[in-house]
């Protein structure tokens, strides 16, 4: 019988197709973990197979000692994805009746500037939703997750952590002057900054609290410990994660060490660091069926 926690990230539903390409196994006395870190890619055929093993693994979980974490942005918005390996998870796992939580908070904010990523120079004022959506929304949807990671019981050994993650983001929240803003809609906002600025200062926006998210992940984690969990989310929130976790007792079992290669098509450049304006790495998927494989204490 397995027990775990299932945590499953979707970055970007729209535009992107994620895959596993690392896997990290932590284990703390009868507690285990295992974090798969995803990619998103503009294409990749590694997607398919994956989800069908995901999907293969968790129809053998049993409901009664299961729960299923999700951040899912497309059963919080009008947007979908049919085709991505984290795509209708969360309605898969209510099929197999597991207990499921979305911890996506930031349905606003990806709505209102997803445009602007990929197209930095398009008139904001041709996005209803940035239209639409204020400034004082997305810093209400903001506060009230600061908020619950505030209150929540962490422990000892966290409490600088926690600290400075809170005390990070909104330093991160000040500097982009969204207090000054409250009534302005996301589209006069974006659209008051300068051409050459506009990327960068919506990243800044989408990314204020990258380190907050990581601390719900690992307060949905703590709240009812599982003996074993599993984690899929983009590689930056694993690694931060698992740094969380180590520091009250965590210890890493395995780690599969990703391999990349030299991308050269722009195109599927979107979601990468792009060297010299010619490349960008990208990380090859990993073998998902190393999920099957048992930690001590199973």
């Amino acid at each position: 019988m397995r027990i775990g926690v299932f945590v499953f990230i979707l970055n970007m539903p729209l535009l992107t197709l994620p895959y596993i390409y690392n896997l990290t196994f932590l284990q703390n006395a009868d507690f285990n973990i295992k974090a798969l870190s995803d990619y998103h890619d503009k294409d990749h055929q590694s997607t398919y197979e994956q989800s069908f093993l995901i999907r293969d693994y968790l129809s053998t979980c049993c409901p009664k000692t299961t729960k299923v974490i999700v951040e899912d942005l497309t059963s919080l918005t009008s947007q979908t994805s049919n085709h991505g390996l984290l795509s209708g998870l969360a309605s898969y796992c209510k099929s197999c009746n597991l207990l499921v939580q979305n911890v996506e908070y930031r349905a606003l904010r990806v709505k209102a500037l997803a445009p602007f990523v990929y197209e930095p120079l398009k008139n904001p004022f041709d996005c209803p939703d940035a239209c639409t959506i204020t400034i004082g929304q997305l810093l209400q949807e903001l506060t009230n997750v600061t908020k619950d990671m505030a209150s929540f019981q962490f422990p000892r050994v966290l409490h600088k952590s926690v600290a400075k993650i809170i005390a990070d983001t909104q330093k991160n929240v000040a500097d982009l002057k969204w207090h000054d803003a409250l009534q302005m809609s996301v589209a006069e906002y974006v659209g008051r900054i300068p051409p050459h600025e506009r990327l960068m200062q919506v990243k800044k926006m989408l990314m204020c609290d990258v380190k907050l998210f990581d601390l719900c992940i690992v307060a949905r984690v703590l709240e009812k410990p599982y003996q074993q969990t599993l984690i899929f989310a983009g590689g930056s929130h694993v690694d931060q994660v698992v740094q969380l976790l180590k520091k009250i007792g965590y210890k890493s079992l395995l780690s599969t060490k990703p391999s990349f290669f030299t991308e050269t098509d722009l195109t599927r450049c979107v979601t990468a660091h792009i060297y010299n304006n010619s490349y960008c790495l990208k990380p090859h998927p990993v073998d998902i069926k190393l999920l099957t494989q048992k930690s001590q204490g199973e």
